[in-house]
């Protein structure tokens, strides 16, 4: 009897471990090409940093500018000499006004002064709007191989592919086969235009529902192929659950080069060379379902001939290598990047200078007048260059500072013992006219007496 247990108690073992040993397919595929998403990010937090600098160059100038009664002067005497400022080719100084006013105007909208004859204002506050346009214009980079306009447009070519500004590609109407590869049918498609698109291609469900649970990656629940290819945003969705589990694999790259070319080797170890229709030449390379020798097509099928994988173009016989355009992007963006490591400690200094201005604005506003402000408009968001889904929204608590203000003023307030001035009827208080700096002293006992009779 106790023999007939062991038995059964290894056989238990036994199909434990090869439930528990079921091999994941693509997984290390999978893990290669999140390898190349987590390079492609690499000059992200560079650009997170921009944005922030301009979003607080921005609010530095609205609380600078918020309280003068003639803002126009004020942006006329900041406006720059255009044909004295050409940055490159592309841009001028000129343009980052136009951007950094536009930006400021949208948010001075609710508390806008209308006292136009008025032409008065603290030199300081042009001094402010001088130092934070300056910061502003010189976290673009524009002008630099490096600027924030070509890094955002090389990650976005990379990711979703050429002329895609973030992930539009992901939308609409698409067919598996198109995007991922095939050679049946009249015209050969190849894959590789964009590394989302090859990630969905390895790791969405087969057409007919078959090894769901293994396909990339361990407890990833997939859509139906149907639902993904068809469906209008159902690779958006696909995309956010690769894109969290890409986001888990830890990757050294202090060498950005060096790692590029292992991830390349890696990829080339996995990625087949297949001779098809010799009597044409054709000749392709699949990446994917490595067990399977006779793939044609990366359709979806779960077929011998088919299956979750991409379909590249043959290089040529001078390259030897699969066609890649996603990698090619990738290849020169790399290169850029020890400018961007050089350019993000420059980028720290300007985030410390940024500070200084609107400390220094804080300062400034304290020892004027105070008038009501509607909201806190130096820290609204600002909308930025799209960026896709990819990167983290880059934000500090967007209320810390206007609270502190505010505080700050109530205690001040509740600490005045002046008596209230009311503006004249009609006219909203803080909106073309200004408290009394003189006001302390119409509080006075024998006022008081004469008010209250």
């Amino acid at each position: 009897m106790w023999k007939f247990k062991v038995l059964v108690a290894a056989a238990v073992v036994i199909i434990a471990a090869q439930i528990n040993s079921v091999k994941i397919v693509n997984q290390e595929e999978f893990e290669i090409l999140c390898g190349f998403v987590r390079l492609t990010l690499a000059p992200a937090p560079l650009i997170q940093l921009s944005q922030r600098i301009k979003n607080e160059a921005v609010g530095a100038a609205v609380d600078a500018i918020y309280s003068e009664p003639n803002q126009e002067h004020l942006w006329k005497k900041l406006s720059p000499n255009c044909e004295a400022h050409q940055i490159s080719d592309r841009e001028s100084v000129c343009d980052a006004y136009a951007r950094f006013k536009h930006e400021a105007e949208e948010r001075l909208k609710t508390s806008r002064l209308t006292e136009p004859e008025l032409t008065d204002y603290s030199p300081d506050v042009l001094d402010h709007l001088e130092k934070a346009f300056k910061l502003y214009q010189a976290s673009e980079l524009e002008g630099k191989q490096t600027s924030i306009v070509t890094l955002q447009e090389g990650i976005n070519s990379i990711m979703y592919g050429e002329n895609d500004s973030g992930g539009n590609s992901l939308w609409g109407d698409h067919f598996r086969n198109e995007d991922c590869g095939t050679v049946l049918g009249q015209r050969p498609k190849y894959a590789g235009g964009a590394l989302v698109t090859d990630l969905l291609c390895l790791c969405a469900q087969h057409v007919n529902g078959s090894d769901t649970k293994h396909l990339c990656c361990e407890g990833c629940s997939w859509r139906s192929n149907t639902t993904v290819w068809s469906e209008e945003g159902g690779l958006k969705l696909q995309w956010e659950i690769l894109r969290e589990k890409c986001i888990g694999y830890n990757m050294d790259l202090a060498n950005p080069k060096d790692r590029l070319k292992r991830l390349r080797e890696e990829m080339e170890c996995r990625t087949v060379p297949r001779g098809i229709g010799s009597r044409k030449g054709l000749f392709v390379y699949t990446y994917g379902e490595l067990e399977k020798r006779e793939l044609v097509s990366c359709g979806g099928e779960d077929r011998q001939d088919s299956g979750a994988c991409v379909l590249y173009e043959w290089g040529g016989t001078q390259i030897q290598t699969a066609r890649i355009p996603w990698m090619q992007r990738l290849e020169k963006l790399v290169d850029m990047l020890p400018n961007v490591s050089e350019e993000s400690d420059r980028m720290e200094k300007r985030r410390r200078q940024i500070e200084n201005i609107v400390y220094r604005v804080n300062e400034t506003s304290k020892k004027q007048p105070k008038l009501e402000k509607k909201e806190a408009l130096s820290q609204q968001d600002t909308p930025h260059p799209p960026l896709g889904d990819v990167l983290q929204t880059f934000t500090d608590n967007p209320n810390t500072e206007g609270e502190a203000r505010e505080k700050q003023q109530v205690k001040n307030d509740s600490s005045d013992k002046s008596v209230e001035i009311k503006p004249a009827e009609g006219r909203t208080p803080g909106i073309g006219i200004r408290p009394l700096k003189s006001a302390s002293k119409i509080g006075t006992p024998l006022t008081m007496f004469l008010l209250l009779l």
